[in-house]
């Protein structure tokens, strides 16, 4: 059997839960302590990232989307990744929306801005510490922790005007996501993709479970709080993917804002590293942030890191649409990605060592 290592709060590990419980692999889930993070997390893969998962040979796996190809590719049963060109790259779009784009806005703006939160999400901090200690305890030292998250906030730049504007797209989100779950059981149709994990994982850790956000769901979005629960006990799939690779139109409108909103973010990341691996010819390894970029949600505008890693999730779109150029055009025109389908990547990037790195 398999071991799961992560945190009920962590929205990558809930991504991967909720996928193994739908391929019927088998697994013990594993409570991440700070003590296992570094005697074996920091150990095996280099890093500190969860979720993480062992296999019975003792090869570690790190990183969601790494951990769902390995299992893909081992069990050909009930595909998360659909055959046809238009369902696999919106599938894809939809996994770098809820990786890259929910985690560092909806969750972090809605998780650490709210106070009413802090009663249930500092205790779960500091159960990494001392699980076992007194919910006090365990209050003080998860306001410690937490505020490494919180410091991440301005770098990401989340200001009061950009959380204003994350506030207006969620609960555009939440009323497309809720619409569209009175029709179909998944994104794509009456089977789970790729893009229904990904975004299940921001949904569920930090955005139901989180007492704000969580009311918030509830009240506005019933279907979809529906959708959430199904996915976190055990999704089943009831059909197929849509007939004829068509997107559900819901989804479509979807599309369109994360073409808007999170697309010219990962564009310019990756327009970034091209450049710094042009001007440093012999290097592979890549800094994990550049410098600052000025970006816009909504007609508001601020400034934020550059991470690198995420142009290894961009990538995965990138190759989806050169499947079949013509299809995935022809969906890119419908929901405004002509700048995603003008871009040249000029430094390939892959996942060595659990980092990214120029190929």
């Amino acid at each position: 059997m398999i071991n799961l290592y992560g945190l009920k709060i962590s929205p990558f590990t809930a991504k991967v839960r909720s996928y193994l419980q739908y391929k019927s692999i088998s697994y013990k889930e594993i409570f991440v302590t700070m003590l296992e993070q570094y005697n074996f997390i920091k150990k095996k893969t280099g890093t500190m990232y969860i979720p993480v998962v062992s296999l019975d040979d003792g090869e570690v796996l790190q990183d969601s989307s790494a951990i769902i190809d390995h299992f893909e590719e081992e069990n050909k049963s009930n595909l998360v990744t659909p055959s046809g060109p238009k369902q696999k790259l919106a599938s894809a779009l939809l996994e770098v929306y809820g990786d890259e784009w929910m985690v560092p806005f909806s969750c972090l703006h809605y998780r650490w801005n709210y106070p009413e939160n802090y009663d249930y999400i500092l205790p779960e901090f500091g159960r990494m510490a001392f699980r076992f200690a007194p919910k006090s305890i365990k209050y003080w030292i998860g306001n410690k922790l937490s505020m490494r998250f919180r410091s991440l906030m301005p770098k990401l730049g989340l200001t009061a005007e950009i959380c204003e504007a994350v506030e207006q797209r969620h609960e555009m989100l939440l009323s497309l996501l809720n619409e569209h779950f009175q029709q179909h059981e998944y994104l794509l149709g009456d089977r789970p993709c790729l893009g229904d994990f990904a975004l299940f994982g921001p949904l569920y850790a930090h955005l139901y479970l989180d007492p704000a956000p969580g009311k918030l769901m509830k009240d506005k979005a019933p279907y979809l709080a529906s959708w959430v629960e199904k996915m976190a006990d055990h999704p089943k799939s009831s059909g197929d993917f849509v007939a004829n690779d068509e997107i559900p139109k819901m989804i479509e409108r979807l599309l369109k804002i994360i073409i808007e909103d999170s697309i010219p973010l990962l564009l310019e990341s990756a327009r970034r590293v091209d450049d710094w691996a042009e001007n440093n010819p012999n290097e592979k390894k890549l800094p994990g942030a550049l410098s600052g970029m000025n970006f816009t949600l909504l007609d508001k505008k601020s400034t934020r890191v550059v991470a690198t890693a995420p142009v290894w999730k961009l990538q995965r779109v990138l190759d989806c649409l050169k499947l079949n150029e013509s299809t995935t055009s022809e969906l890119l025109g419908i929901v405004g990605g002509s700048e995603l389908l003008a871009y040249k990547q000029r430094a390939r990037v892959v996942r060595k060592n659990n980092k990214v790195v120029l190929c």
